[in-house]
This record gives structure tokens, sequence and C-alpha cells, in this order.
């Protein structure tokens, strides 16, 4: 009996505050991996020209900061199924749930933070564009030419970060539930290659990857990545319930 007892917001609020702090050297990792790629994409870019027609193109992008952004939250996601950060949520008074909530909320934080900085780049992208080249194309518009297809592509990057983080979570906790799952993982991943290079009509990846990348309705898209996600995160609850508090 306790004069006191916690409630689980504020246990989820302790918890949080706690594991942003823990984790704050990745998000300086991220910032820095999307300056470093922003550079030198810029520096490089892609370029080709026609010396008879005296036509020369340079192609710019943040693609590479978005898939560096998206790599960092499967990396991140991974490590938070850990040992080490499962131990350090537990120092807290809590229960899985709330440790399951608290990652959530972590990685829906980071997703924001992740996504917007990577969005963002691409206007540094067009500024750099604008000042260095006397004739652009721009192939997305920006937050002031059409706002509503800017806030559009800075949702999809925030869902596609969310969906990266809860699927390396989920394997995460397969993995931490049973070192075996490791080893099956890499076997179906091994086996579908395999499918895949015998069977060339069939990709199961490319499917995935139709699934989402290809629908045209941004609401049909976001029930789909959100059903994905609350699955996912259902699925490491129930993965979970056997495995021991703390070891």
């Amino acid at each position: 009996m306790y004069l006191t007892e916690p409630k689980f917001f504020d246990i989820v609020i302790r918890q949080f505050r706690f594991k942003m702090n823990a984790n704050a050297a990745a998000f300086t990792t991220l910032i820095i991996l999307q300056v470093v790629l922003l550079f030198t994409n810029i520096s490089g870019g892609f370029s080709h020209g026609y010396d008879a027609l005296q036509l020369y193109e340079q192609s710019l992008s943040n693609d590479a900061v978005v898939a560096a952004t998206l790599f960092w939250a499967c990396i991140l996601g991974f490590l938070l199924t850990s040992e080490a950060q499962r131990n350090e949520s537990f120092t807290f008074v809590s229960n899985r749930l709330s440790y399951h909530v608290t990652n959530f909320l972590f990685m829906l934080t980071a997703s924001i933070i992740g996504g917007v900085t990577a969005v963002l780049t691409g206007s540094v992208v067009k500024l750099y564009a604008i000042l260095q080249f006397e004739d652009i194309i721009v192939t997305t518009p920006g937050l002031l030419v059409a706002p509503s297809d800017f806030f559009i592509r800075l949702a999809t990057a925030i869902a596609y970060t969310l969906l990266f983080f809860m699927v390396s979570y989920t394997i995460g906790m397969f993995i931490q539930l049973n070192k075996i799952f490791l080893l099956l993982f890499v076997i179906g991943w091994i086996a579908l290659t395999i499918i895949e290079n015998t069977w060339a009509t069939f990709s199961f990846m490319q499917s995935i990857f139709a699934f989402f990348w290809h629908e045209h309705s941004m609401t049909v898209f976001l029930l789909k990545v959100s059903s994905t996600i609350l699955g996912l995160f259902a699925t490491s609850i129930l993965i979970t319930n056997r495995l021991e508090v703390r070891r």
C-alpha cells in the first residue's frame, strides 16, 4: 500500500523525457548526417551535357537525405529494443504497456523531427539552385507556391519515417523474445531473394513498395500506413507479454 499511486500518464511522461535525454546523441547524429549528405549532394549532383546542342543539365535533390533518414529510423528503432534500453526504462516504476507507449511516443517525436528536417533540406537545395543557376526547373513546388503540396510531402515523410521505425522495432522485439528469430529473418530474406530471382514475375518487396508508394489518394495512403503501424505496435505488445521485465 502506498500513500501516492503513480498515474499511467505521469509514468509515460517521465519515461518519455528520460528517453529523449538518453537518446539526444541520436538526433545530433541525424542532423550531422543530413547536413553532410546535403552538402555532398549540392557540391556533386548529377550532370550531363550535349556539346552539339550546347545544353548542360544538372540534377539536384534531397533523395539521399530522405533515404538516410529512413535508414537512421531503422537503426534507432532496432536499438530501442536492446536489453540496455529496456533495463533503463524499467528503472522507473512502470509496466509493459507504459514501456511500449513511451517508445511509441519517442518514435513518433523522432519521426516528426526526422521527417521535417528531411523535407526542409529540399528547400535548401532549391535555394542553392536559384542562387547558383540562371535557369532552373523545380519539380516539387515549395511552401509559398503550393502550401498544400508542401504539407503533403511533410506528412508523407513523417509517415514513412514512423513506418520504418515500427518495422525495425517489431523485428527487434521478435529477436529479443528469442534469438532464433534473427536466423529465421535471415533465412526468410535469402528465400525471398532466391524466389524473386527464380520467378522474375513475382517480387514480394516490390509488392510491398507498390502498396504504399503507388497510392495516389493521400487519405488512403495515411489509412494504409496508420493501420500497418497500429498492427505492428499491437504485435510488439503481444509478443513481449512473455518477455521478462528485466534480465
